[in-house]
């Protein structure tokens, strides 16, 4: 299975879930269906974001469904890959960024003290600054 595909459909899932519980939910509702083609799709929609609006515990179980019938429908219709993107982009902008969205951690030891070195990747700021020393670099 292509890693496109899936990495896609589990994103799309997990936003479309997430947003049958919040004002985002019309929009996201009618641009997947339309993704799909309309049709039955609104009312599957609906009848899963019942589903997890009177049970929330059914949360993952409900975003496991669309994952697979957003893989099994992105692998049999490639075409579609590039209009869920573009519903990815419109319903929750930050999702859809490919990879890792994960950025990292900012620690901030302002006026903070030390007894030895310190490990990690320093930032300055300023006019003396402005650059990195990368990974493993010296405060300063």
């Amino acid at each position: 299975m292509d890693p496109v595909i899936t990495t896609l459909a589990a994103t799309a899932a997990s936003t479309l879930v997430q947003a049958m519980t919040t004002d985002a939910w019309a929009l996201a509702r009618d641009r997947v269906a339309a993704v799909f083609g309309g049709g039955t799709t609104v009312q599957e929609l609906e009848r899963a974001r019942g589903e997890v609006v009177e049970h929330q515990g059914l949360g993952p179980v409900v975003e496991q469904e669309w994952r697979g019938r957003l893989t099994r429908y992105l692998a049999t219709h490639p075409e579609a890959v590039a209009q869920l993107r573009a519903v990815l982009e419109e319903v929750a902008p930050d999702t859809n960024k490919g990879g890792n969205s994960y950025g990292g951690d900012h620690i901030d030891f302002s006026h903070g003290q030390f007894q030895g070195p310190v490990t990690g990747k320093s930032v300055h700021h300023g006019p003396d600054g402005g650059g990195t020393d990368g990974p493993g670099g010296s405060v300063r």
